[in-house]
C-alpha cells in the first residue's frame, strides 16, 4: 500500500510537532528548577525560562493556534466539544504565558538579590506551571480521545 500524503496531514503533523516543541519541556522544568537550585543557579534558571517561553514556546503556540484553526475549518468542526475545549485551553496557555514571562524576570532579579520575596514568586510560577502542565494533560486529552 502506498501512503498518500495530503495537505491536511501536513498541517496535523506541523500541528502535532508545534505542540510538542511547546509543551514538551514544560514537564522537566520542576527538576530543572530543584537541581539548578540547589547548584545556586536560580537567576539563570528564571532568566533561560524567559528566554524559553519568549522564543519557543510562544512561538509554537502561534503554530498550534493557526495549524489548528485551519484543521479545524477544513474539517467543518468548529461545532465539537473537543475544538473549542482545546481553543479555550490554548488561549489560558498564551495567558500563562504572558504572565509567567513576567513573573520569571521578576523571579530572576530576586533570587540574584536575595529578596526574601522570592519565595512567595517562586511558589505564585510553581502554580502556573502546575495550571499550564495541567491544561496541557487535558486538551492533549481532547484532541486525541475527541469526546
Amino acid at each position: 500500500m502506498i501512503a498518500s500524503v495530503t495537505f491536511y496531514s501536513v498541517v496535523v503533523w506541523v500541528h502535532v510537532l508545534a505542540v510538542v516543541v511547546a509543551f514538551g519541556g514544560v514537564f522537566a522544568y520542576p527538576l530543572l528548577r530543584a537541581s539548578l537550585g540547589r547548584a545556586g543557579a536560580l537567576p539563570v534558571f528564571h532568566s533561560t525560562q524567559v528566554l524559553i517561553w519568549s522564543r519557543v514556546v510562544t512561538p509554537a503556540m502561534v503554530v498550534v493556534l493557526v495549524a489548528g484553526v485551519y484543521l479545524a475549518s477544513d474539517a467543518d468542526a468548529w461545532s465539537e466539544a473537543w475544538v473549542s475545549g482545546g481553543l479555550v485551553g490554548l488561549i489560558l496557555l498564551f495567558a500563562i504565558a504572558g504572565m509567567a514571562t513576567g513573573w520569571e524576570r521578576r523571579a530572576a532579579q530576586l533570587a540574584e538579590a536575595a529578596d526574601p520575596a522570592y519565595d512567595a514568586l517562586a511558589t505564585r510560577l510553581r502554580g502556573a506551571a502546575g495550571a499550564a502542565m495541567g491544561l496541557v494533560v487535558i486538551v492533549l486529552f481532547l484532541m486525541v480521545v475527541k469526546p
